[in-house]
């Protein structure tokens, strides 16, 4: 079944904006609007399964409204700097994932999707948080309304809408004519209020209802509305939606892509959109438009098993290897040992050697692969790790002391992106496209990748503080701290 989303783009990023904490990228560019629209828009195509999809947005020019009232909106607040920024950056978003931007000089976002949602005829839903698109309900058409922030959505239909509001679709427009709109300036009837107008067209239907009963309605509010009609009725003008827009916009162009471009993640990660780059919605890079992917592909490399009955081989291999630099991961399931080739011609080696956790693995005990540990960490390598502190942990419980040199590329990425060591080496290697099962190769190129990311001052911070002070942790943590008991027990009581 097709199905047409259309969304409010101004009031979705203002609500976004205020919804999101605030957060900026490391050059100090805000972009919390623009993280809370995708990730709403992420959730809405989860939920909805739109066949086609459109974003409207406000042009900064007068419109029909304005033409024929100099008031309107007068008085709304300016949009604050911050926001103001994220605009473009969000639709530039937009653009790389081929979603429809629709924009009209002389019209509002409000008559875009008002016109869309009745050209097509398909079954539409409207995101918005503006109560005006209340009147586009009909048959075909929802408008799913953000309550509070973006996550709590009242969704209106056909069906629920009397239920909800207490009127129906074609009411709000007349319910507007009589109370008016401070948020859009309308002026309505001077002295009547929400309770009032409801009232009215609860028991009149509608506002040509109201006067054609005035002489019904005694007292103050009689000469209220004799003395507003001329306001009650252009302000009914006013807060019409034109559902007859002149746009050239054909249903063909709203289609929506599922998949999207991997220039799409490439934004992503200069916007620093950690959580959004794990989805499996990009198409496979461009080698010839990724320069990280470009790297890759010149530099290959082999993988090898090896199992504990050819354990001798890989370490007359690592004793005898001119390459003294090594990288290691090492995980519950699985050592991943990568020789990196200084020569760019040729292939790197990536060993692989299984772990057994349950009594059939096939695979080795840890104390079997000690002999590889010690040829590793006891000779004069330099070894490549992320996170050096537990992997000095572990291997203090299998008897081996750490006494190569070694790197930590946990350290290296938190001074040079600045963003902290607590990502995890998978979400490293998912971030630069690297290969998944071949995580010690990618644990090399992440090491080359950040060390030449730091300038002289922070490669010195590096090597003089903060790599020294990952064996003093260590020994910190193996020696623990000494503490009086007694004294521990008086305070406790």
């Amino acid at each position: 079944m097709e199905k047409l989303v259309l969304i409010d783009g101004n009031s979705l990023l203002n609500r976004a904006f205020y919804a999101t904490p605030v957060f900026t990228t490391k050059d100090g560019l805000p972009t919390n609007g623009v993280f809370g629209f995708i990730k709403l828009l992420f959730k809405i195509i989860s939920d909805k399964n739109p066949t086609h999809l459109a974003v409207a947005f406000d042009v900064h020019a007068p419109t029909f409204r304005h033409k024929m009232y100099t008031e309107y909106k007068a008085g709304r607040k300016s949009m604050p700097d911050d926001l103001v920024v994220q605009m473009p950056i969000l639709k530039d978003v937009l653009r790389l994932m081929n979603i429809r931007i629709c924009e009209k000089e002389g019209y509002e976002a409000d008559d875009i999707i008002g016109t869309l949602a009745k050209k097509f005829g398909l079954q539409t839903y409207v995101y918005t948080g503006d109560r005006d698109a209340y009147q586009l309900v009909d048959a075909t058409t929802n408008v799913c309304f953000t309550r509070k922030g973006v996550s709590d959505i009242l969704e209106l239909s056909a069906a629920n809408f009397k239920d909800e509001i207490g009127l129906v679709p074609s009411q709000i427009i007349d319910l507007k004519a009589l109370m008016g709109d401070k948020s859009d300036n309308i002026p309505g009837v001077a002295g009547v209020g929400e309770k009032s107008a409801m009232s009215l067209i609860e028991q009149y239907g509608d506002l040509d209802g109201v006067y054609a009963h005035i002489d019904e309605i005694k007292g103050a509010m009689q000469r209220k509305l004799i003395d507003g009609k001329k306001n009650a009725y252009f302000s009914k003008t006013l807060a019409t939606i034109d559902v007859n827009s002149p746009l050239d916009i054909t249903l063909g162009e709203c289609i929506l892509r599922k998949t999207f471009d991997y220039a799409v993640r490439e934004k992503f990660v200069e916007l620093e959109f950690k959580s959004l780059l794990d989805k499996d919605i990009y198409e496979k890079p461009n080698t010839t438009a990724n320069e990280n992917t470009e790297i890759k592909e010149k530099k290959q490399h082999i993988v090898k098993e090896i199992f504990p009955q050819s354990v001798n081989e890989i370490v007359e291999t690592l004793q005898n290897s001119a390459t003294h630099t090594i990288a290691l991961d090492w995980r519950e399931d699985c050592l991943r040992v990568c020789l990196p080739q200084e020569n760019k011609e040729i292939e790197d080696i990536e060993y692989v050697l299984p772990i057994k956790i349950g009594l059939l693995d096939i695979g080795f005990y840890d104390y079997q692969l000690t002999p590889i540990l010690k040829v590793i960490f006891e000779i004069e390598h330099c070894v490549i790790l992320y996170n050096a502190k537990e992997v000095m942990h572990r291997l203090k419980e299998v008897d081996v002391e750490c006494s190569a040199t070694y790197h930590d590329v946990s350290i290296l990425k938190c001074l040079a992106d600045g963003l902290g060591n607590t990502d995890s080496l998978d979400f490293c290697i998912n971030y630069f496209s690297l290969p998944e099962k071949n995580k010690a190769y990618g644990l090399a190129y992440l090491y080359e990748h950040y060390l030449s990311a730091l300038n002289e001052e922070e490669k010195r911070l590096y090597e003089d503080v903060e790599l020294p002070l990952v064996k003093v942790l260590f020994y910190m943590e193996r020696q623990g701290v000494c503490v009086n008991t007694e004294t521990l027990n008086e305070l406790s009581e």
